[in-house]
Order: structure tokens, then sequence, then C-alpha cells
């Protein structure tokens, strides 16, 4: 189990504003951070420097900022610190008196300076002040699990968990950060760090960023490289050092079962924590969820994973019209950063917490054995066709669409130049001899650390969030491992062929079938192939195996979602933004309507939009 702050987020300024200027700013920062009633806030300010922090009331005894004993460092920490027993013997040996995540990052910071976060084994940002020295520091974890925007506003420099506390200074200019957009519009995320406004940035991963009377200074500390070359390993050795990794993993994360609970899928992430969890044990105290329509295959699969484990099992039913009530919120705690069709945890998080403190995540998984690249990407190509190949494979949305012909002209013209370039240069710091670990490495730094954080701030809001993927070791293994043992999620099928066979007895909704070959496995397939066979003979009575979506946006933007979509995207305020063409915009929900499948696209403007209105407008 880790060492815990269970929080919502921190804030705090640094640069020339008085103690009463900046303790109202600090508190318009918590209130615009704040979402959940039950969170409160802490503050201290100085002329110069301003921390605050915002925490579930659960947390209150645990204060902050953290000092040292001489009242020379402070710290406002957001996360936790991975440990098992023996890492937290000692711990707790060489520290006795950091019981907290807080102190002991103080206490290390203290004797060994800013290096000692390159130690640090956790899913995390905070901010360091020293008093002598006049100098705030600014670091995260390894993956950046947890968003923290800055800027420099004039003569200070702002930061938070939030974007929206940013805007909480009005010295902010509210300059949309116009490539930005267009990434979210092609990709479904932004690239690199950018946020909606100019000049608003995340702290990039692994970074360590120091601000004092000698200027600004940033270290990257780590980058997830995977290697070129490694020891030989055969498959089992390969596959029993992973699994050992998964374990220890879990074990630095483990809470009591009691009050704890995994949005359960049908996909394999969130059915490898359940695994790794109830490893060796039933789990009748855990408490399973599963969300969408009834009759998905997410329902279906779930329950048989549940019943396998244990587990207290509950199926929350999507309804279709929740965005109705719950798009404005998942927008702000997201940022505008994460289409609408993304949004289904936000639907429960509230209700689920009444019952659990603690909720896991799978997020990261996907990264770590690179699913999203078929074996013809396997090869070294030159830098212009790898990076051809790369954008094709990202572009998610409207990929037929020449951007020249969706966008204003005055739009494209300003940012196509930044946004080619931005591209280039964030798959370019991935970039490997082989085109399918380039892919990977992207993936990796881009997409998954953004889903990741975008993901699981919707549950901490409400919850205690643990994603135990983002483990240092594990991500450490994983990228020692060979390109043939993770094209395909290879050594994550096999994990569960080897090692949680009883899981893998389940379908995968991905294919219908158990992940361990047996006699039901076949029984299986002989119904799937005799339903082909009586259909393609002309049986058009026997019905054919269909997937069945947790969600079904492309039917509920025509009905339910009708009219709000139309009152948002069709409404003048929308239409004049300059972003798209009018007609086009018009033409999409039109074709949509219609009977064309464009739900994604309109999710992510619905965002732009629900986020425009709330903070630009």
């Amino acid at each position: 189990m880790g060492l815990i702050y269970v929080m919502p987020g921190i804030v705090g300024y640094w640069g020339n504003i008085e103690k009463p200027h900046g303790e109202a700013l600090l508190a318009r920062m918590l209130a615009a951070l704040r979402v959940n009633e039950r969170q409160a806030n802490e503050v201290w300010a100085d002329n110069g420097i301003g921390l605050g922090r915002l925490y579930l009331d659960s947390q209150r005894q645990n204060r902050q900022p953290v000092w040292n004993a001489s009242a020379t460092l402070c710290i406002v920490f957001d996360g936790e610190l991975f440990e098992d027993e023996e890492e937290r013997r000692v711990r707790c040996a060489q520290y006795p008196g950091a019981d907290g995540a807080a102190q002991y990052v103080l206490s290390l910071f203290e004797a060994t300076g800013a290096n000692c976060i390159e130690q640090l084994n956790g899913s995390f940002v905070g901010a360091i002040w020293d008093l002598p020295s006049a100098t705030l520091t600014l670091f995260n974890d390894r993956i950046g699990s947890r968003p923290l925007y800055f800027v420099r506003a004039g003569d200070r420099t702002l930061f938070a968990s939030g974007l929206r506390a940013i805007l909480a200074d009005a010295n902010v200019p509210r300059r949309l950060d116009r490539v930005a957009i267009a990434q979210l519009l092609s990709y479904e995320y932004a690239l690199q760090q950018r946020s909606l406004l100019e000049g608003v940035e995340l702290l990039p991963p692994a970074t360590v960023m120091q601000l004092g009377p000698e200027g600004v200074a940033a270290k990257r500390y780590w980058r997830p490289v995977f290697k070129a070359v490694m020891p030989y390993r055969d498959r089992i050795e390969e596959l029993d050092r992973l699994y050992a990794a998964l374990v220890r993993a879990m074990e630095r994360q483990r809470v009591t079962l009691t009050g704890a609970g995994i949005n359960l899928s049908g996909g394999l992430d969130s059915r490898m924590v359940l695994a790794l969890l109830c490893k060796d044990q039933r789990c009748s105290d855990l408490r399973t969820y599963t969300f969408g329509v009834p009759g998905c295959d997410d329902e279906r699969v779930a329950k048989r994973l549940a019943q396998t484990a244990g587990a207290q099992h509950q199926f929350l039913e999507l309804k279709p019209d929740f965005l109705l009530a719950r798009a404005e919120t998942g927008v702000r705690i997201t940022d505008g950063m994460k289409g609408c069709t993304h949004l289904q945890s936000v639907a429960f998080a509230q209700q689920q917490a009444q019952s659990i403190s603690t909720i896991y995540t799978g997020y990261l998984l996907d990264a770590l054995s690179t699913p999203d690249v078929t074996r013809d990407c396997i090869g070294r190509f030159s830098d212009e066709e790898a990076l051809a190949l790369l954008h094709r494979q990202i572009w998610r949305l409207f990929p037929d669409v020449a951007p020249n012909t969706m966008f204003t002209d005055e739009f494209w013209t300003a940012a196509k130049p930044e946004f080619t370039e931005s591209f280039r240069a964030a798959a370019l710091e991935a970039k490997d001899q082989n085109f399918a670990t380039w892919h990977n490495s992207f993936e990796l730094q881009q997409r998954q650390r953004r889903f990741t954080q975008l993901g699981n701030v919707l549950l901490r809001e409400y919850m205690t969030c643990r994603t135990p993927f983002t483990d240092r070791e594990l991500i450490e293994t994983t990228v020692d491992v060979s390109l043939g043992m993770r094209i395909d999620r290879f050594w994550v099928l096999q994990i569960f062929a080897t090692y949680a066979r009883v899981y893998g007895k389940v379908p995968w909704e991905q294919t219908g079938l158990p992940l361990v070959e047996g006699m039901h496995s076949l029984a299986i397939r002989v119904e799937h192939q005799s339903r082909w066979y009586l259909r393609n003979i002309g049986a058009n009575w026997v019905q054919p195996i269909q997937a069945r979506p947790y969600q079904q946006y492309e039917s509920w933007m025509r009905a339910a979602l009708r009219p709000w979509i139309e009152d948002l995207l069709l409404s003048p305020r929308s239409l004049g933004r300059g972003i798209l063409r009018p007609a086009f915009q018009r033409e999409l929900i039109r074709a949509h309507m219609a009977g064309a499948n464009h739900a994604k696209e309109i999710g992510m403007l619905l965002s732009i939009e629900l986020w425009l209105r709330a903070y630009v407008d």
C-alpha cells in the first residue's frame, strides 16, 4: 500500500504579487478548481509566493503545506507514492518522522535536493518552496499521470491542477490555441503539452522545473525509451519477469478491499487489475461496476469476471440522455480536452463514491503492450515515410476531410504551420529504428498519457483513484521486452493463458472467445462457424454474431440528444466561432441526423463549445 494524499489538486503563484492579493487569488483559483461539495481547501501565501491545495474532506487531518523543522522548506503535494511492505520498512527506518507522502518527499528534498524526484515511484505532482534561496520547484511523476498547468502572466507565474483555476486570474489572456483545437478535431487529443489556451502548458512528464532569482530551468529526468538491445530471454523467462512486475505493482497499491472497487469492462485492462487484485483469494468485499446499455457485451463479460472473483457486481445503465445532466461537469473537470463520447465515468462517479472510497483503473496497460500496431508495421522505414504512416494512424476524426475544407481560412492559415511542426516534433521525440516501437513510444508519450490523465481526473474528484500500471518498475520492465513479445498484446494475452487462467477462460469482448483454449472455446468457435455457414447458404433467419457496444451515441444523438446538439452547434454563437466553416458544421450535423455516423466528431465539438461558453465567452 502506498503513501497517499487524496485530493483533486494544487494551485499556486510565484512572482510579483503582494500577500493580500495573493490570498485572494488563491481563493479564486481553488473555487474554480472545486467541483465536489465534499472538497475543502488550504492556502498559504506571502509576498511573491503562494501555495494552495484542494482535498476531499476525509483527508482533513493531513494538513498542507507541510513545513520542515526549521521552517525553511514547505510542500504541497497531490498524489501517492507506491511502496510494498519491505519498501515501507526501509523508508520508515530512514525517515521515521515522515508519516505521509508530502512529509517524505520534503525530507528527501531537504537531504538530497531536487534530484530526489528521480527516485520516486508513484503518481503525483507537487510544489516545494525553498525560502532561503527564494526558489519554487514544480515536479511530477515519470508518466505525467496528473495534470499540472502553468503560465507566465505578466510578472508572475501561475500553476494549477486544472486550466480553469489558471483562468481565475484576469491577467491571463484568453487567446485560443488554434493548434490544440485543430489537434483535438483531428486526433481526439492535443500533442505535447498544449491546452486550449495559448501560453498555458502542461508540465512535461518526468520534469523538475525550478523558478528562482536566476530565472526558470526545467529538467526532464526520464524518458520512456523502449530498449533496442536487451539480453535474450525465452518466452517463459520473459513472462515470469513480467508477471512478477505486475504482482509487485499491485502490491504497492493494494488497499483493504472493503471500500474498494473497479470499473470492469469486457476488455483486458480492467480484467488484469481484477486478476491481480484477487490473486489467490476470493474478493467478496470488492465491488465491481459495469456501465453501458442493457445487453451489451461489457455487461455479459464483466458479470462473469465478477462471479469468477466472487466480487459484488453492479450494472449501471447508461441512459441515452445522461450527457444533458453531466456533460458540463465532465467538460469542466477535463478542461475541454476530452470529447463528450468519452465522459461515461462522470455519469456514475458521485454515486459510486457513496459505496467506495478507492477505485482501481487499468489505464496505460495498452501502451505497454503495443495493441494498435499491425505486423506490416514491423520494420525500418525512412523518417518521412514513417512520419506519414504515423500521422495517418493517429488521425481519428475527419480522416477523409482535407483540413482546409473544414476549417475557416483564417483559422487554418494561422494553425497550419505549427500544426504540422507540432506533430513532427512530438513524433521525432519518440523516434525508434523500428516503426512498430516508434509508434508504441509515441502512444505512451502522447495519447495514453493524456487519456490516463483525463480518465482518472474524472474519478479523483470523488474517490482515491489507483492505476497500478503506472508503477515505475513495471514500466521499466516492459520497455525492456522484445517487440515480438509486445506486438498484438502478446505478453498480456499470455499472462492470462499462463498465470491467470481462471480469468482467461472468460470470453474477451473483442473476439467473443476465451483467452484460454479449451472445450468452451471450441464450442464458441463451432457456434460462430455454424452461424456463418447457415447464413452463407441462405438461412437468413439465423442471427449473425454481432458486437454489442456499451454505448449508442450514434443513435442517441439522433434522438434524446438531438435538440441539445442542434441548439448548441447550430447556434449563431457556435457557427460564428471562426473554427469550422459554418456550411461544413451544418452539413456535419445534418449528415449525422440523416444516418451517417459522426458521433465522435460531434462529441469533440460539443466539448470545445461547452468549454468556450463556460470560460471564454
